[in-house]
C-alpha cells in the first residue's frame, strides 16, 4: 500500500466516527489543501491565490505554531460558570473569584476584576431575596477587589474600583423600603470587620450633619432609626480609632470623613494630630491625603487642601514630611515625597 493509500485509509477510518463526516472532511481540506486529492474533493477553491497573502493555515510553518498556542481567556466566565456563581452563596462566589484571580496572569487581573464586578451587578439585580447576604459579602470582601493595583489603561471617564463597589452597595439598597435598608445597615454596623464602605454608603444616602459636608439623599434614608444608626456607626468609628485599627481598614479616609460629617470635626482633627506621632498612622495619613487626578493633559497627584485642612493640620503634616525626605532610609520616605509633590501642585479650587 502506497503512502497516499495509507493516509486515505487512516483518514477514512477516523472520519467514520465524526458526528458530521462531510463537514470534517471539508475542514481538513481547508487546513491541508493537498488532502483534497486523497479524499477525492475538488481543491480549486482551497488553493492559494497568486499574488495574495498566504492563508493562515496549519499547513504553513509560519502559522502552524499558532494552532498549538491557543489558550482560553481566563477572564471570561462561561454561561454555566456565571449561572453557578449566581446560585452560589455570596461567600463562595468571592472564594471562586479569589481562586481564579490567583491563577490569572498579572496583566489580565484588572480585566478579570472588571468582568467579575459586572457579573455581580447582574447577579444582585436578579436575586432580590439575598440582598443582605450580598451587601455583607461586598463589605467583607472589598479588600479582595481593591488589593490589586488599578489598570494602567484606565480611561478618563472610567469609574474607579472604589466607586464601582459603592455603586454595587447602593444598588442593593435603593429598591428597598427605608426600614429594610436600616435593617441591613444595622446588621453591617454590628458585624462588619471593615467599616470603610459602610461609612461611605451612609454619607451617600443620608448626607452629613456638617453644613459644609455632603448633602446626601434623605435624612431618614434608613428609616425611623436613621439617627440612632448614625450614632452606632460613630461609636464603631471611635472604637477602631482608639484601637489603632482605623488605619488598617481598606479606606481610612472614608471613615475619617464620616466621623467629621457626623458633626465631630474637632474630635477628628485632634485624632489626626495624635496620629502623626505614630509612624504607621503617619504613613497612612500622608498617603490618603493624596488623590489621583485624571486629565487629558496628563494625570497627576494632588492634595485637595481646602477639604483636607478640615480634618488634618496640613501645615504640620508638611513640616513632618519635609523632615522625613531628608533621610532616604526613613520608613515613610517615598510616601512623604509623593505627598509633598502633590501638595505643591497648585489648584485654584483649593483656595476658593
Amino acid at each position: 500500500m502506497s503512502g497516499k493509500e495509507k493516509i486515505k485509509a487512516e483518514l477514512t477510518h477516523l472520519l467514520q466516527h465524526a458526528k458530521h463526516a462531510a463537514a470534517a472532511r471539508e475542514a481538513l481540506v481547508v487546513l491541508f489543501p493537498k488532502l483534497g486529492n486523497i479524499l477525492d474533493l475538488p481543491t480549486s477553491e482551497y488553493v492559494e491565490d497568486r499574488g495574495r497573502a498566504p492563508k493562515r493555515r496549519i499547513a504553513k510553518s509560519d502559522f502552524a505554531k499558532s494552532y498549538f498556542q491557543l489558550s482560553p481567556d481566563q477572564t471570561i466566565w462561561s454561561k454555566s460558570q456565571s449561572d453557578a456563581l449566581a446560585l452560589a452563596n455570596p461567600k463562595m462566589a468571592f472564594q471562586a473569584f479569589q481562586e481564579r484571580f490567583a491563577s490569572t496572569p498579572a496583566n489580565n487581573r484588572p480585566k478579570l476584576r472588571r468582568v467579575f464586578i459586572d457579573l455581580l451587578s447582574s447577579i444582585i439585580s436578579q436575586n432580590p431575596s439575598s440582598r443582605q447576604d450580598w451587601f455583607m459579602a461586598l463589605i467583607d470582601n472589598a479588600r479582595v477587589l481593591l488589593n490589586e493595583p488599578p489598570a494602567k489603561d484606565v480611561g478618563l471617564f472610567d469609574l474607579s474600583i472604589d466607586a464601582q463597589i459603592t455603586m454595587l452597595l447602593s444598588d442593593i439598597l435603593k429598591p428597598l423600603d427605608l426600614n429594610d435598608r436600616g435593617h441591613i445597615i444595622g446588621g453591617a454596623i454590628s458585624h462588619a470587620v471593615d467599616i470603610s464602605f459602610l461609612c461611605d454608603i451612609f454619607r451617600l444616602f443620608v448626607g452629613d450633619k456638617e453644613a459644609a459636608g455632603n448633602a446626601g439623599g434623605k435624612e431618614d434614608a434608613f428609616g425611623e432609626n436613621t439617627d440612632a444608626l448614625r450614632e452606632r456607626l460613630t461609636a464603631r468609628v471611635r472604637s477602631v480609632a482608639e484601637s489603632g485599627a482605623l488605619y488598617s481598614q481598606v479606606r481610612p479616609q472614608d471613615i475619617l470623613w464620616f466621623w467629621w460629617g457626623a458633626g465631630h470635626g474637632v474630635e477628628v482633627r485632634e485624632h489626626t494630630t495624635r496620629a502623626m506621632e505614630d509612624k504607621s498612622r503617619l504613613d497612612s495619613l500622608l498617603s490618603i491625603c493624596v488623590s489621583r487626578v485624571l486629565s487629558t493633559e496628563g494625570s497627576y497627584d494632588h492634595v485637595d487642601q481646602k477639604s483636607w485642612s478640615k480634618i488634618v493640620n496640613l501645615d504640620e503634616l508638611k513640616r513632618i514630611a519635609t523632615a522625613i525626605v531628608k533621610n532616604p532610609d526613613d520608613f515613610s520616605y517615598t510616601t512623604a515625597q509623593r505627598f509633598l509633590t502633590a501638595l505643591s501642585r497648585y489648584d485654584k479650587s483649593d483656595f476658593e
